[in-house]
């Protein structure tokens, strides 16, 4: 994916505004594609609703479509996420960076969502 093709590996491969800001919004844009895909889950298999992009991994986890590490760091991509939102102007080098370390789980989450697709919602806690 772009992401990968872009090989940040330190702060120093984010220096440059157009490098920096290129790989900021790579980031936010697989969030928000998460987010999305968690939103749709837990409205087609009525777990409720959540009140919070936090809460959509918590309801996930909490019927067992997601284990309880990728909950955790989903929930911290969610951070990194909303400083991209709503506090860019504050974010550096260095949250980039870790969110570029931790954005991986994003496949991770994609996978764990797929099985429990194609097990029919077996797994979860609100079987109908």
């Amino acid at each position: 994916n772009d992401l990968k093709e872009m090989n940040v590996k330190e702060e120093e491969d984010l220096t440059g505004k157009e490098r920096f800001y290129a790989v900021s919004m790579l980031t936010f844009s697989i969030m928000n594609r998460c987010i999305d895909l968690a939103n749709e889950i837990i409205s087609a298999c009525k777990f409720g609703i959540p009140h919070s992009y936090r809460d959509l991994f918590e309801y996930l986890y909490r019927e067992n479509v997601i284990d309880k590490d990728v909950r955790d760091k989903m929930v911290t991509l969610v951070y990194y996420r909303n400083l991209i939102a709503h506090e860019y102007h504050e974010i550096d080098e260095k949250e980039i960076l870790t969110l570029v370390k931790v954005i991986g789980v994003s496949e991770i989450f994609l996978e764990q969502v797929r099985d429990f697709i194609k097990a029919g919602n077996k797994n979860s806690n609100n079987e109908k």
